[in-house]
């Protein structure tokens, strides 16, 4: 076994048990103490009247959740709803329901555990630990590198890897595990859910993570369509600034990103 893999201790199978949130930390898990800003500024501050409508509308949602689990169809009031944000404590099951992933429970974890605990070394395991090192840094889960919630990316990006050999690992699959993880807050379903992101035909992602990016590529010339024909302003903008065409992708991965936050928030 690799020195790599020794000090992500890939041989401990245990389960994952979620720290509590620290002080200097804001409901979602990000440091309110980055340094050049003061804490006023970073502290997610809520109101009594914020908190009311909150546990409010989480009431709600559960009562929709449920309902949607019961019946098998989607709330005509889903969209409506996620434009105003998922509630703290309904996110897991929100994602669960719109991916109906998180089937492995159902299938039995051996095979997973053969691929998370795998210690033979694979092809991206060095690109891997470099990119979870760097991942979501001001969260709580993932400020220190082998332990807690970065081994818990390193385990599943590498199992991702191995059961998705034909996309492996590239860059950007371990801010969107990171997200994915600090929300559902569960290796096997993190797994589950990335895996089906990738593969599932709704969402398409493995044709944004393949070599050349063919799918990233397609949504960068929709963007620019929509840019053009929509928001006149910013793209008159764009142009006057001597951008003939907005060619972004690797910001367009960070904007999909961000938007799947938002919807997972």
């Amino acid at each position: 076994m690799s020195k790599l893999l020794e000090k992500y201790n890939i041989k401990e199978s245990n389960e994952f048990i979620v720290p509590s949130t620290p002080e200097g930390y804001n409901r979602y898990g990000f440091s309110t103490l980055t340094k050049g800003m003061d804490y006023t500024s970073q502290c997610e501050m809520i109101t009594s009247s914020q908190k009311l409508k909150e546990e409010t509308r989480t009431i709600k949602w559960k009562k929709m959740l449920e309902q949607w689990k019961c019946d098998g169809k989607i709330p005509k009031k889903l969209k409506r709803r996620v434009y105003k944000g998922v509630p703290v404590e309904c996110r897991k099951e929100y994602w669960s329901l719109i991916s109906k992933s998180f089937q492995s429970k159902q299938q039995g974890n051996e095979n997973l555990n053969n691929l998370f605990f795998s210690t033979k070394e694979i092809h991206d395991d060095n690109q891997i630990d470099l990119d979870v090192k760097r991942t979501l840094g001001y969260h709580y889960l993932f400020k220190d590198n082998y332990v807690m919630g970065k081994r818990e990316l390193f385990l599943i990006l590498r199992a991702l890897s191995q059961e998705i050999p034909e996309v492996g690992y590239t860059q950007g699959m371990s801010d969107l595990a990171g997200i994915v993880f600090s929300i559902v807050l569960q290796r096997n379903d993190t797994f589950d859910l990335m895996n089906t992101m990738i593969t599932n035909e709704r969402y398409n992602l493995q044709s944004c993570l393949k070599t050349g990016f063919p799918g990233l590529i397609r949504c960068e010339k929709i963007h620019n369509m929509l840019l053009k024909n929509i928001h006149h302003s910013i793209y008159n903008h764009l142009i006057s600034l001597g951008y003939e065409e907005v060619q972004c992708p690797g910001f367009l991965f960070e904007w999909y990103m961000v938007w799947i936050y938002i919807f997972g928030d």
